[in-house]
C-alpha cells in the first residue's frame, strides 16, 4: 500500500548512514536528510539533493545532534530519526517490517510529540548513572543540581582515609584539579564535568580504587531531575529510532545542543551511548534544565 503522502515539510526523515543500503528509504525522497558517514556508493534511487557527507564522528546521536544544530531555526514540525539499517533495532532483522513500521509513524505523526520507534525497549537503572562502560556519566546532561566543590573534596578524602589510606598520595592530582577550579571562583559542579575531569587522571584510569572512588563520590550527586523517572520504569528504545515534535527540541537552547554536540566527536565516544539511553528523557516528557 503506498504511504500517505505529506507535505515535505511538515515531517523529516534524518538517516544517519555509515555503508547501509539505504534504498529502501527513497520512498521518503522529498523527506529525506541522508547524512553519509561511510562510502559514496548510496543507490541511486536516493535523490542526490538530500545526500549530505560529514565526519564519522558520534555513532548516531552526533548525526542527529548535527541535524539539529543545522535546522535549529527551521525544523520541520515532526523528525524521524533512524540509523541507516533501522532492522536490527525496529523488528529484529526484517528491513520491509522495519520500513512498514517507519511508513506507519510517517503516516500518522500529528499524534506524536516524542515516541520511540526501536522495538526492543530496555529500562535505565540507577548504576547506569556513574557506569564508565554505558555512557551516561559521560554525557554533558545535567541530570541533577550542581555539587559543592569543597563537599566533592571532602567526599575524595573521606572516601580514602576509610577505603585505601595507602591511595591518599595518589588521590592529591585529582584533588589539586578541584582545587583550581575553587580557584578560578567557580563552586560547584554538575555530574558531567566531574567526571570530564576524572577521566583525565591517572589514578582514575589505571586504579581500582581510584574507580571505586569515582563510582561512591558519583552516586552521591543530587540526581534530582532523573532518579524518579528511573524509580517510576524509566526505559529507552534500544539503537535510538524515534519521532519527535520540534517543540520538545526547541526546549533547550542552540547552546546547549552545541555543548552535547562537542562532546560526541570522537569516533567512538562514551556519550553516544548515554544519549542513546536518554533521548526519551530529554525529549519524552518535557523535563528542562
Amino acid at each position: 500500500m503506498p504511504i500517505r503522502p505529506q507535505h515535505p515539510n511538515d515531517i523529516h526523515i534524518v538517516v544517519a548512514r555509515y555503508n547501509e543500503d539505504i534504498q529502501h528509504f527513497a520512498r521518503f525522497n522529498p523527506h529525506l536528510f541522508v547524512y553519509n558517514k561511510g562510502n559514496n556508493d548510496i543507490h541511486p534511487n536516493i535523490d542526490a539533493s538530500r545526500i549530505f557527507n560529514v565526519p564519522n564522528l558520534g555513532r548516531e546521536a552526533g548525526t542527529y545532534i548535527y541535524h539539529i544544530l543545522q535546522n535549529y531555526d527551521n525544523l520541520a514540525p515532526y523528525t524521524i530519526f533512524t540509523q541507516g539499517d533501522p532492522a536490527p533495532h525496529v523488528c529484529f532483522g526484517d528491513v520491509m517490517t522495519a520500513m512498514s513500521k517507519l511508513e506507519d509513524y510517517f503516516s500518522d505523526y500529528k499524534s506524536y510529540k516524542f515516541k520511540y520507534i526501536s522495538g526492543h525497549r530496555e529500562a535505565v537503572d540507577k548504576n547506569t548513572l556513574v557506569h564508565r562502560g554505558c555512557g551516561v556519566f559521560a554525557t554533558p546532561i545535567e541530570l541533577g543540581a550542581p555539587k559543592d566543590i569543597r563537599q566533592i573534596i571532602n567526599e575524595i578524602n573521606n572516601w580514602v582515609n576509610t577505603k585505601s589510606p595507602n591511595e591518599f598520595g595518589s588521590s592529591r592530582s585529582l584533588i589539586s584539579k578541584f582545587e583550581s577550579l575553587l580557584s578560578q571562583g567557580k563552586t560547584s559542579v554538575h555530574h558531567w564535568e566531574f567526571n570530564d575531569i576524572v577521566m583525565k587522571d591517572q589514578w582514575f584510569l589505571t586504579s581500582g580504587s581510584g574507580e571505586l572512588m569515582r563510582h561512591d563520590v558519583s552516586l552521591n550527586f543530587p540526581y534530582d531531575k532523573i532518579m524518579p523517572k528511573i524509580n517510576n520504569g524509566l526505559t529507552y528504545g534500544y539503537g535510538a529510532i524515534f519521532i519527535v515534535h520540534k517543540d520538545q527540541i526547541l526546549q533547550y537552547s542552540k547552546q546547549y545542543w552545541q555543548r552535547l554536540y562537542d562532546s560526541l566527536q570522537e569516533l567512538l565516544p562514551t556519550s553516544g551511548w548515554g544519549c542513546e539511553r536518554l533521548w526519551g528523557f530529554l525529549l519524552g516528557d518535557g523535563v528542562q534544565f
